[in-house]
């Protein structure tokens, strides 16, 4: 298991990946938001979270913060009159990439679990699309919702 610390990465304006851009309604390589954060339990690394957020939205806010107050992102973006009415989340398995072996002290051929969680508006907009990775061997994921 590799245990060395990754580069930080800072968060700010970069060009969104061209599945990123499909989603947010955007030409690949416009200017986004992005929000990086690391997440720890009880000091292990237990979570990579990455979110894109169209700056029409997000650029001059809270949003761009390292830490956006309260209620995080969702309450920031409700804030600005673009709250969250629905998420998808698109789950996957699959090898670690090197920072990901590296910031979760993962063997690399153990796997993660790699979730796309997107937020759309009522009328319909994605305002966020949020790349999740967790080490699979430290989470069991559950879902409910209600029939009908």
């Amino acid at each position: 298991v590799k245990t060395a610390a990754p580069k930080p990465l800072p968060n700010g304006q970069a060009p969104a990946p061209a599945a990123v851009a499909e989603l947010l309604g955007v030409d690949e390589g416009t200017t986004v938001l992005v929000r990086r954060r690391r997440m720890y339990a009880n000091d292990v690394p237990v979570q990579m979270a990455t979110s894109y957020l169209p700056l029409d939205i997000a650029a001059g806010t809270a949003l761009a913060s390292t830490d956006p107050g309260p209620g995080g992102t969702y309450s920031r973006l409700a804030d600005l009159g673009h709250a969250p009415a629905t998420y998808t989340e698109t789950a996957r398995v699959r090898p670690p990439d090197d920072d990901e072996t590296l910031f979760l002290h993962m063997d690399p051929d153990q796997r993660v679990v790699a979730i796309q969680r997107t937020a759309r508006t009522a009328p319909g907009r994605i305002v966020e699309v949020n790349d999740i990775t967790l080490p699979a061997h430290q989470w069991e994921l559950v879902y409910e919702w209600a029939a009908g």
